[in-house]
């Protein structure tokens, strides 16, 4: 696997990086665009992941999880049925007898919060901290929609590990750091009932896809969603990226499209990005080679099986 200081290195040697104009604080900017180049060019089929949830009777919008780059479906698995997405401003247009079935059928969304569960009831906001260092200098902010309909802004300073509670009692809120911290920070309403989400030391804010069903389903259903989530991150030049072996050289090439860009060098980096979707097509199509003969040997083993069982059964019977 390729370490950050690798590519750093390689890169700065095929642009001849004479006056040292990439930085490493200009790697830093191009570490998830990088990314992201790679993950549109090629689907990302490495960084597939799902997870499931239970609807309840009352509610109709869903907290997912904070590490998703793209929502792909959303499959109710009792009923075996993909639910539709349907945009917001089209809500209107939609199947009105789908809420004779009072089963979820169509989804709005995706949206980005803060937090994956807003308090069950308007409730004062509880954060504290794991670390006893995050004290008088550490903050989080927060804005929040009262009972009567108002936005408001506030502040908390932290007090460590002990809780630290908001003046004001939210119905919906957002919570943000007013930077890194030394410990994890849980926030929590409703006097500890709902864990609205835990902030990492490195995390400003967290990022949760949210969605809105249809419908209030008449009843609880088990839901699936499979979604691309979001690579590892990189920060120090030991991490590695990941990304498929395969696919490293790839990689190293989105990084020097855009240093070639930066330098304005423009039709090198066009021909960086024709090279680089040439190697990406080929390997590619070596990995789906190595996966349809992986199927294709699995199939014939499953053909023989019958024959194998049989061979091995019938000496034991007699």
């Amino acid at each position: 696997m390729l370490l950050y200081s690798d590519i750093k290195t390689e890169v700065r040697g095929r642009c001849v990086d004479a006056d040292d104009l990439l930085s490493d604080a200009w790697f830093n900017r191009q570490i998830l665009g990088a990314q992201y180049d790679l993950i549109i060019k090629t689907g990302g089929y490495w960084l597939n992941d799902s997870d499931e949830f239970t609807t309840s009777e009352s509610e109709s919008e869903y907290g997912l999880a904070s590490d998703i780059l793209v929502i792909k479906r959303i499959v109710d698995t009792e009923n075996r049925k993909v639910l539709d997405r349907v945009m917001e401003e089209d809500e209107a247009f939609t199947d009105p007898d789908r809420s004779l079935t009072n089963q979820p059928r169509a989804y709005f969304g995706t949206y980005l919060r803060t937090v994956q569960y807003q308090p069950s009831a308007a409730s004062q906001v509880t954060i504290v901290s794991s670390s006893a260092a995050d004290t008088a200098s550490f903050a989080v902010r927060l804005r929040g929609k009262l009972a009567s309909g108002i936005e408001v802004p506030e502040t908390r300073t932290m007090n460590g590990t002990t809780a630290v509670v908001s003046t004001n009692s939210f119905v919906t809120f957002s919570i943000s750091k007013a930077q890194v911290s030394t410990g994890y920070y849980t926030v929590t309403s409703n006097v500890g009932v709902v864990t609205n989400t835990v902030l990492a030391p490195e995390d400003i804010r967290k990022q949760y896809q949210w969605i809105r069903l249809s419908q209030m389903p008449g009843g609880e259903y088990d839901l699936r969603y499979d979604f691309l989530r979001n690579p590892l991150r990189v920060v120090a030049d030991t991490d590695m990226f990941e990304v498929p072996d395969v696919l490293e050289d790839a990689l190293v090439g989105f990084f020097e499209e855009r240093a070639r860009r930066y330098y304005q060098e423009d039709s090198k980096a066009d021909g960086v990005l024709q090279r680089n979707m040439m190697l990406i097509n080929e390997r590619m199509n070596f990995a789906k080679e190595k996966r349809d003969y992986r199927v294709q040997w699995a199939g014939e083993l499953r053909r023989h099986e019958g024959d194998f069982m049989g061979g091995l059964i019938g000496p034991l019977e007699g």
